[in-house]
C-alpha cells in the first residue's frame, strides 16, 4: 500500500527555496556556534552571539 506523506512544508515557498537558504546560511550559522563568544552564550543561556 502505497500512503502519500503529508507535505511537511506549510509555508509558500517551495523547497527547493528553503534548502538552498539553509545551505546558504549553515556554514555562518555553525562558525557562529563554534566561536568562542558562541560557546560562552550556549552555556550561559544569555542573547544570541552577535558574531
Amino acid at each position: 500500500m502505497n500512503k502519500k506523506k503529508k507535505p511537511t512544508n506549510t509555508s509558500p515557498y517551495p523547497d527547493e527555496v528553503i534548502d538552498r537558504l539553509a545551505r546558504a546560511f549553515y556554514p555562518a550559522i555553525l562558525a557562529c556556534w563554534n566561536s568562542e563568544e558562541g560557546q560562552r552564550s550556549l552555556v550561559g543561556a544569555e542573547a544570541p552571539p552577535s558574531c
